[in-house]
Parts: C-alpha cells; structure tokens; sequence
C-alpha cells in the first residue's frame, strides 16, 4: 500500500459525464492522502463540472480544440512533477499525460492488444473494466489499485455566485425539473411524449421546469416542445450553468429525464428521479443514488431520493444489449421511442409516492 505521495494528478475521460463519475476516486485519494496536493487535469469545457470541488487543489485544463500549442502547454506545466497520475480511462492520450507527469502511474486498461501492451508495461497497477459493472464501480477500483479505502460519494459542481435570484422567479410552489435533449439524439424521447408528461405533472400539482444548455439547435427543440406543455411552463435553457443545476434540483419536487449528465447531478444531490433510457445500459449509467456504497445501483434502496428507471421495448439493432449502431438512431433510439407516457407517470407516481419532496428534506 501507498503511505503516503506528496502530489497526485487524476485525469478524466473527455466527456462531462465521465468527469462528475470520477470524483468518488478523487474523494478518495483526499481522504487517504489528506496532506497531498491532489490536482486534475480535463478538457476546458469539463472543467464547471470540477468547480468548488473541496477535494483538489488545483484543476489543470487542456484547451479548447486540443490543438498542439494548448498540449504542449499542459505538458510543460506538469512534466515530472507528481508522485502518482491515476486516470479512469484506457485512451492512448490518458496514459501518455500520465507518462509525462507522473512518476507512479495507475489506469484502465481495456481489451488491450499486442501493439497496445506498452500501456502496461509503464503503469504501476492497470484495472480491467467490465462492461456489466456501473462505471463507478469500475472508476474505484482504482481505489483499491492504490491500496486505499473506496468512498462513493459523488461531487456535484459549486456555483461561482448564488443562483438564487434565477430560481426565485419559480416562486414557492412545488416544480419538476425536465431535462429533455442531449448531444446524442438518439437517446431523445418523442416530444408529444414530454408534452403529455408535463401535462401530467400539472395535473399532480408540479410546475414543469425545463434545463438544457445555450446551443441554438437545442433552445429549439426544448421550445417545440414547450408549445406542447402547459403555459406556465418555464424554461430556463442557456440561463443556468452546469454548476448552478443543483441549487435548482435540490428544490425540486421531482426530476424527469434521459440519459445525460443532469440525471447523475439529481442522484447526486439527492433528487426524486425518473429516468429514461433507451440504447445506454442502466446496469452500466444509471445514476448513482446518494449515500449507495454497493455494487450495483438498480438494486440499491438510497439514503434520500427514489430513482425509478424507465426502459422501452428492445431494439431489433441492439439485440437487447447497449445500442451497437448508436449513429443510425436519430433522433431517438427505437427502444427510447417504444416508451409511453403512461410508463413514465407511473414512475412518477411511485416517486411522489415514496416520500416527502425533497425540499422537504433540507439541503
């Protein structure tokens, strides 16, 4: 076992998503390393997603494009100057970063073939992934890697300022937040669908409160969908960071939505949720409830916030398994689109259902 490093740097897989499921590891290096400098390095636009986090010291960003200048940048920075680089991620890029910047190195190896073994034959410690394990639990056992106690605790991001004013103008009545639209289309729900839902909710006494990002294409789509739910629907799109989500969802009543970073943020904080899946395997994304520390989410019975997961029929192109030809599945995957409405609000009905709200709860 390591007893102690005086500096770690933890690399995160290039998607936001993959970034807010590595900070269970990065609590847990704090934790066991309570004196080190523990810094991590991502893409630029993953690093809101980091922002606040109490347990590192320092964020490292690799610029926007990737382009050559802003790569030599970030090596010269760090070259040699950690004692241990840990990444959740089996890409040629993680382990050349941690190559470069630390002497100790730790990493996911997956399915390597012969031309691909040099990536062991660097790390200290490599971790086979398994496709049946939550990527969570794959992330930690680069915990027990390093010889360190896991812990499952998931950050979400700090705001820079209080969202407070944005949020005041729901007022005091009960809402539900809807996160409609991620860059891959083929995990969107038909809009008639969300239309009927928000309708739903209405009638249940909850306000329909929509998220998404400040993409054109995207205000368009939550828009066309807007015109479908009751008028009292508000659309916050664009006007909310990802840091300031949770403010928003620990208020909330309920969430409802697909597959994307905003449903593990709600786990997260603790928010009642209703999830859609279509081609992603549950088993693999689901969001991770707060205060679970098992093996596999879907049985877990969580601290706070009920997450109901909601699956359609199977999809002749992905033989009941995670969608293989996710690009032809535009714009929804046909297990994605078999879902109804109906199955969705008695999901609903069995989170309302199964506890107080959770503004209710405190924060």
């Amino acid at each position: 076992m390591i007893r102690r490093k005086r500096s770690i740097l933890v690399h995160a897989r290039p998607k936001v998503g993959d970034v807010l499921l590595a900070t269970p590891l990065i609590r847990s290096l704090r934790l066991a390393f309570p004196e080190a400098t523990i810094d991590a390095l991502v893409d630029s636009d993953q690093q809101p997603i980091l922002r606040g986090n109490p347990d590192l010291d320092h964020v490292w960003t690799i610029g926007e494009g990737r382009s050559a200048r802003y790569l030599y940048r970030a090596i010269v920075a760090n070259r040699g100057r950690y004692d241990i680089g840990v990444s959740p991620s089996g890409a040629d890029r993680a382990h050349f970063y941690l190559l470069v910047c630390a002497r100790r190195r730790y990493a996911w190896s997956q399915n390597l073939e012969f031309h691909q073994l040099w990536k062991r034959w660097l790390a200290a410690a490599t971790v086979e992934t398994n496709p049946r394990n939550h990527v969570l639990i794959d992330v930690l056992r680069l915990a027990d890697a390093l010889g360190i106690e896991r812990d499952y605790t998931i950050t979400p991001p700090t705001p820079r300022y209080d969202p407070g004013e944005r949020i005041a103008e729901l007022g005091e009545k009960p809402y539900a937040v809807l996160h409609l639209a991620s860059p891959g289309k083929q995990k969107h729900w038909s809009l008639e669908g969300w239309g009927r839902v928000a309708v739903g909710l209405r009638e249940r006494g909850l306000r329909a409160v929509l998220t998404g990002g400040d993409d054109a294409s995207e205000h368009a789509y939550l828009e066309d969908a807007r015109s479908l739910m009751p008028d009292d629907t508000l659309n916050l799109a664009g006007r909310l960071g990802i840091s300031e989500l949770p403010a928003l969802l620990r208020s909330a009543s309920l969430y409802v939505g697909i597959d994307t970073l905003t449903s593990h943020v709600a786990a997260a904080v603790g928010a009642h949720s209703v999830v859609l899946f279509g081609p992603s395997d549950p088993i693999r994304w689901s969001p991770w409830p707060l205060g679970y520390a098992g093996e596999n989410p879907l049985d877990a019975e969580p601290s706070r916030g009920r997450i109901e997961i909601v699956r359609g029929d199977s999809c002749p192109e992905c033989i009941d398994a995670p969608c293989r030809r996710k690009r032809t599945h535009s714009p929804g995957c046909p297990r994605m689109l078999s879902i109804s409405p109906e199955d969705v609000l008695r999901a609903v009905d069995d989170c309302l259902a199964s506890s107080q709200p959770v503004a209710a709860q405190g924060p």
